[in-house]
């Protein structure tokens, strides 16, 4: 889990925050030569004056390149764990039931997932260097100013404290804005993106303002919601800079009475107004930062749960098998009844067609065989064994495409073999398709393609995996009648040897076939 993440890395976590401490520490030495450098001009010490402002300068170059040098690596670490993350979710994502990666395909969590992991991107860092660095601000500028005068040190920590209720409480306000504006975002977003891909069929419909009537309502609850969360952060910015000159004006109304009375140095007072942000930014700080705290252990907590919830994957693989068979199998949707005491035998080389009307379950039974669903009640018997999954090829309807070359789309990246890549080739007639594109991506989602280029890219894809069953859905998606009875008979004598399952609309000769089916 990604919280376990962070506990492995606590003991490097805790040493960037102790540093942070340190150098934060270190970063106020400049300012102790501020009172020596107005004291000195305020007598008119000329050498004595160049010299503190040297020796400031000096000092506030060094503590700034320690300081850059810190974060430098803190950020790199960060980086480092965060690609760490992620290929953890690839892997436990790449784990998970077949069945469970449909439902998650078919919801919004997996993009819930990637706005999360946004959230933990350079995040972690710079909490942690902003807390160290207010933590040692806070306690040496508290030292240096009751040195000076604790009745100005305990006016500052009193308003300073007072107004860190008062924000505290209307950031409440800002957060529960802030999940509002997260769920309402990925929702326009959503609708966004269906625009985008979908535009054609919008165009074609006549729907334009159907779709822009919608998105305008979820973009304006979205505007709603972001200028709520505006308003809160202006409204707490305003009063902070309010409360931040109060101090001032309190520190400046007391200390000037303490210089009128001669008690205080102009340079002390000078000092003690900087020094008075040390204390003051700190407290702000850590207010400000809770909300940024409260995202990323949320995002953290919301990763870890969506990775709990997947389940892994606890089947065991057959290269081959003899029989595959649905005894008494029953699906349904809610209150939709897919199948219903279902009965299959499929045997070894069995050439299977499945026919029926559109939604009557045809793909549902070839979507049990792969795992992808699971029976409601009734069991699918691999060999006469429960839970048992074929290494299969399969073309189905949603299947994915990515976006890279043609060639690496059908062999996944890996060294292929080329008689067979060719042969191939020729069976789905991608010549001219694979002259058009080259080696050149193919787009998200294969955008460059046309509906049959997909469908015969997909098919090439199934043919040039090796195994001992094969499933075609509706695989004539996209082409012309003469084109596809022409890679049918081509790809049913290439897999001559092989179990196939055939789902199809379109009128094929039965002569290709064993059995033949009707749902």
């Amino acid at each position: 889990m990604i919280r376990d993440k962070y506990k492995k890395n606590f003991s490097k976590i805790l040493l960037l925050f102790l540093t942070g401490i340190i150098v934060g520490s270190l970063s106020i030495f400049p300012m102790v030569f501020i009172q020596k450098v107005v004291d000195y001009l305020t007598i008119g010490n000329k050498s004595e004056f160049i010299k503190y402002i040297i020796l400031y300068s000096i000092v506030y170059i060094l503590v700034n390149l320690f300081k850059i040098s810190l974060v430098n690596f803190g950020s790199k670490f960060e980086l480092n764990l965060n690609r760490s993350i992620r290929d953890e979710i690839v892997e436990s994502i790449l784990k998970t039931k077949i069945d469970l990666l449909e439902q998650a395909g078919q919801s919004n969590v997996f993009n819930v997932l990637v706005d999360d992991l946004k959230s933990l991107d350079d995040k972690l860092i710079p909490l942690i260097f902003d807390l160290g660095f207010s933590i040692s601000s806070f306690v040496i500028g508290s030292i240096i100013i009751i040195k000076y005068d604790y009745i100005m040190l305990f006016a500052m920590i009193i308003i300073s404290i007072i107004s860190s209720i008062v924000i505290q409480k209307i950031l409440k306000g800002s957060e529960i804005a802030s999940k509002n504006s997260q769920i309402q975002r990925l929702n326009v977003i959503n609708k966004f993106f269906d625009i985008i891909v979908g535009a054609r069929d919008i165009k074609l419909f006549n729907k334009e303002k159907v779709f822009t009537r919608e998105f305008q309502k979820e973009n304006i609850e979205l505007n709603i919601l972001d200028k709520k969360i505006v308003n809160i952060k202006n409204i707490s910015q305003a009063l902070v800079s309010l409360l931040f000159n109060l101090i001032m004006a309190t520190l400046i109304l007391i200390g000037g009475m303490r210089v009128s009375r001669g008690s205080l140095s102009v340079g002390a007072l000078v000092a003690i107004i900087l020094y008075a942000s040390m204390i003051t930014d700190p407290i702000f700080n850590i207010i400000e930062n809770q909300k940024e705290i409260s995202t990323f252990k949320n995002s953290i907590k919301r990763i870890d749960d969506t990775l709990r919830n997947i389940e892994k994957e606890n089947i065991n693989l057959v290269e081959d098998f003899s029989t595959i068979e649905f005894k008494d199998v029953s699906l349904n949707y809610g209150d939709n009844h897919i199948l219903n005491n279902f009965n299959l035998v499929i045997n070894k080389k069995d050439k299977l067609k499945i026919n029926g009307r559109t939604g009557s379950g045809k793909s549902t039974i070839a979507k049990l065989i792969t795992n992808m669903y699971k029976p409601t009640s009734g069991n699918v018997y691999v060999d006469g064994k429960e839970n048992q999954a074929i290494s299969l090829s399969a073309v189905f309807q949603e299947n994915k495409l990515f976006n890279m070359s043609i060639i690496d789309n059908i062999t996944f990246k890996a060294k292929f073999d080329e008689d067979k890549l060719n042969k191939i080739i020729k069976i789905c007639r991608l010549g001219e398709v694979l002259e058009k594109y080259s080696a050149n991506k193919i787009g998200f989602d294969a955008t460059t393609l046309s509906g049959g280029e997909k469908t015969r890219v997909l098919l090439a894809r199934a043919l040039y995996k090796d195994s001992c069953l094969y499933i075609f859905d509706e695989i004539s998606t996209g082409l012309d009648e003469i084109l596809f009875y022409e890679i049918f008979d081509d790809l049913m004598k290439y897999l001559e040897s092989k179990t196939i399952i055939t789902i199809d609309h379109k009128h094929i000769d039965e002569n290709y076939f064993t059995k033949s089916i009707s749902i």
